[in-house]
This record gives structure tokens, sequence and C-alpha cells, in this order.
């Protein structure tokens, strides 16, 4: 019995190193085409419905939005999102204006009220001053059953509380006896 006990955690292990490994990847992936986007001069001389396009390429079924914010913070094209959404831009808004890529930890997203990390790379003019950011918001809700905390081998923790969780945990809480 010990041993089944220890056969199982040791392959819970080596389950949750695997999913780290993939996490990191998909996050470096988006990263990298977050940053070609960030860079490109034809994206960031198009008028927005152009941008616009180009940003909805990078929303898929694990992408919840993407969007373009000047240097003031305003979106000014977007996927995913209306352009008149209020960006808490706070977060990543150091990192991207001192021209760092930025990647978050899962927080609730305050566009679309769902699990998500955001990931955030600076634009510059071609002078080489910073003009705003390209943001993507990846989905964190992704398993239906889990908690996960995960560190991957780039050393980013991750916490997810996936929203089968948050319900079920909150069905299981005893009923307060004072209402």
């Amino acid at each position: 019995v010990e041993q089944r006990r220890l056969d199982a955690e040791i392959d819970g292990a080596r389950a949750n190193v695997e999913a780290a490994a993939e996490i990191d990847s998909f996050i470096d992936e988006r990263i990298a085409a977050l940053s070609v986007v960030a860079e490109d001069p034809q994206f960031l001389a198009a008028d927005s419905a152009a941008r616009s396009e180009r940003l909805s390429q990078l929303v898929g079924d694990q992408i919840l939005c993407a969007y373009l914010l000047d240097s003031t913070g305003t979106v000014v094209a977007s996927a995913g999102v209306p352009e008149t959404a209020k960006v808490n831009s706070a977060p990543f808004w150091t990192a991207v204006s001192a021209g760092k890529t930025y990647y978050g930890d899962c927080e609730i997203s305050g566009i679309t009220g769902k699990p998500s990390l955001i990931i955030a790379a600076p634009t510059k003019s071609d002078a080489g001053s910073f003009t705003g950011a390209v943001v993507q918001e990846i989905s964190a809700d992704q398993d239906e059953s889990m908690v996960l905390t995960l560190t991957t081998e780039s050393g980013r923790t991750l916490l997810v509380f996936t929203s089968a969780w948050i319900e079920s945990t909150w069905d299981d809480l005893p009923d307060d006896e004072d209402d």
C-alpha cells in the first residue's frame, strides 16, 4: 500500500513537471508571437482596422483577447474586446515602458472577468522611443477540476484557480449560521 502511494505521488509529480513544461513552452511561444507583432513596422503604421485584424490572428481557444495600447495606455486596436474597454495597465506598464516584455501571475481579467495570464510587449517608434504595448490575455481556466501551482523551468510560478474548482469549493463551504 505504501509503495502504491509513493508511486502515485511520483506519477503526480511527473505530471506536474510535464504540465509546467507545456505551459512554459506555450507562454514562450505566445511571447515570441507577440514580440513579432510589436516589432513589425507595418503593423504599427497600419490603421486601426488593419491592426485589429492582425491582433485577431493572435486570439484563439486559449487566448481570450489581444489589444494595442498607445503611450497613454488607451486601447487603439483590439481583438476579443471592444476598443472602448478600460484596461488596468498598471501591472505591466512599468515593465513595457522600460522596454521589457512582461508576463504576469494568474489573475481575474478586468476586461473578460476570467482567470488569465497577461503578457505584454512594448512597441517602439523607428527612433526607438516607447509608443505603447501589444497585450494578450491567456486563459488560465483550462482544467475544469483543479488548482495548479506550478513553477516552470524559466522560474515562472503559476497559481491557477479554475472556475470549476472555485464553484465546487464554494459549494463545500459550511453555511454561515448568522444568516
